[in-house]
């Protein structure tokens, strides 16, 4: 009885933008259940501020805000400072689909990274690359993509990077790489979309070469439940299916449980810098470089195996994935990826 709907004496009423008390009022994407706010009311951002505090002293480290390049820049920074207050390492994330250094939404260009908005954003760019690469596009192209990222974003907000296969926004990435999409598909149909077995092998080997990506490029790596399980699905509401207890394969999530490892016990993975080392003929190479640690990444997206020689820096070095390793030279399988680490004696002499 005392919302802003049923009474223009509520204390709500400000908070919302009617053109016409009660019956027209501007909506997100005209979605009359989902009526916009005014983020410049007072009232409205002393509520969010309560919502932040309440949350941060309840034990949250942070807050990812959806549909970011529709929110004012001011009130970015209105949450960023609540937030800093609470927790100065507390963690700002938005949701942008494209470069976030040069978005232009909300009638100009964006100032997310320029110190006083959000630490990172969901990395969409790098999720495309990864797509691309792994269903067939050329090693140069997936190079020259996560290099215009990492070129264009602050090294603060590149290390703060939410990394991501698969969200509640997207299809299922065991389906996408299966080759499976819901475009021109009804619901009905989408329902009983499934991989057959060889599709089904091929989307787990694809899938076990992205993770191997996404655990090692700049960011942090975020799994969608269900992924590391397998799960299949289509567009919303196929994409937010049920876990599988008691049923999911496990295969993946024992790679992610390597790659976790691989992560906490490797500074360069947290803060390094993103060396580019070779990138043709279905296959790429990058290190991952910090002061006193260095990771060399392979990724072979051939049908075959191949035979990666490696560069005079990265003799000798020791495999974390269990490839075999000789003094120049690494074997890859097809289809897979490997991580190696340079022999500790010769990474002091060098």
């Amino acid at each position: 009885s005392g919302g802003a709907y049923n009474s223009v004496d509520s204390p709500y009423y400000s908070w919302f933008k009617f053109r016409h008390w009660n019956d027209d009022y501007v909506s997100w994407w005209g979605i009359k259940s989902l009526p916009e706010t005014d983020e410049d009311d007072p009232g409205f951002r002393e509520y969010i501020a309560g919502v932040i505090r309440k949350w941060m002293s309840l034990g949250a480290s942070g807050f990812r805000l959806d549909v970011a390049d529709e929110l004012p820049d001011d009130f970015i920074v209105f949450v960023r400072r609540v937030l800093k207050s609470c927790d100065p390492d507390a963690v700002l994330i938005g949701e942008v689909w494209e470069d976030a250094s040069n978005k232009i939404s909300h009638g100009g260009r964006r100032r997310y990274f320029l110190g006083d908005e959000l630490d990172g954003v969901m990395n969409y760019p790098f999720r495309t690359a990864i797509l691309n690469f792994l269903k067939g596009g050329r090693a140069e192209d997936f190079e020259d993509a996560v290099m215009s990222v990492c070129e264009n974003y602050p090294a603060v907000n590149l290390n703060c990077l939410m990394n991501i296969l698969g969200t509640h926004d997207t299809e299922r990435i065991l389906s996408v790489l299966g080759g499976k999409s819901g475009d021109r598909l009804n619901r009905a149909r989408q329902a009983g979309v499934r991989l057959n077995g060889e599709e089904l092998l091929l989307a787990k080997r694809r899938l076990m070469m992205a993770y191997i990506l996404l655990y090692t490029l700049p960011g942090v790596p975020c799994v969608y439940y269900g992924d590391e399980a397998y799960v299949q699905g289509l567009k919303d509401p196929f994409n937010r299916t049920f876990f599988p207890w008691g049923s999911e394969d496990t295969e993946a999530a024992e790679l992610l449980k390597r790659l976790a490892r691989i992560r906490r016990e490797r500074r360069c993975l947290a803060d390094g810098r993103f060396e580019p080392v070779s990138a043709t003929l279905g296959c790429v190479a990058y290190a991952r470089v910090s002061e006193n640690d260095r990771l060399l990444v392979i990724v072979n997206n051939n049908p075959h195996e191949i035979t990666y020689y490696l560069p005079q820096a990265w003799h000798g070095s020791a495999c974390l994935t269990g490839q075999s390793v000789t003094e120049c030279s690494v074997d890859i399988p097809a289809q897979s990826g490997t991580i190696l680490m340079r022999n500790a004696e010769r990474g002091m002499r060098n």
